[in-house]
């Protein structure tokens, strides 16, 4: 595996902090679209899944860097192309619908969409992180 050649794998540069929910989807599209490994991975609770397109559920913060790892390597361009944010509490349910645009090694573009579900939980510190990720959706 190479490393990605984003300028923004090293150490998290300091962001307005995420006391809102609905501005996830936001951040993580500008933190994938800019190659920030650490900051994509910080938006992420230390126990918090995330499932790939097979079905397999990747389980903190280690399988977590791991999987965006390898997915930053493809330089994706993430964009949000409608969201909902519901909030109940100290949770937030997210559906949002997503396009992806890459480039296969060969040099043949790549589009993915799809519908995902993600689950929000806001921190002691009125933070919020992300908590349960399905990118995919139901399938």
């Amino acid at each position: 595996m190479t490393t990605p050649s984003h300028p923004s794998t090293g150490p998290a540069t300091p962001r307005t902090p995420l006391t809102d929910p609905t501005m996830i989807g936001h951040r993580f599209n500008e933190l994938c679209n800019a190659g920030a490994l650490n900051e994509l991975v910080a938006l992420y609770e230390p126990d918090a899944v995330i499932v790939d397109e097979s079905g397999q559920i990747h389980r903190g913060t280690l399988e977590i860097r791991a999987f965006f790892s390898e997915m930053l390597e493809m330089q994706p361009t993430v964009q949000t192309l409608a969201a909902q944010v519901i909030v109940n509490a100290d949770l937030a349910q997210s559906s949002t619908h997503w396009q992806c645009d890459t480039t296969a090694p060969d040099g043949t573009p790549i589009r993915m969409e799809a519908q995902a579900s993600e689950l929000f939980r806001r921190q002691p510190d009125g933070t919020w992180r992300v908590l349960i990720d399905n990118p995919w959706g139901a399938r």
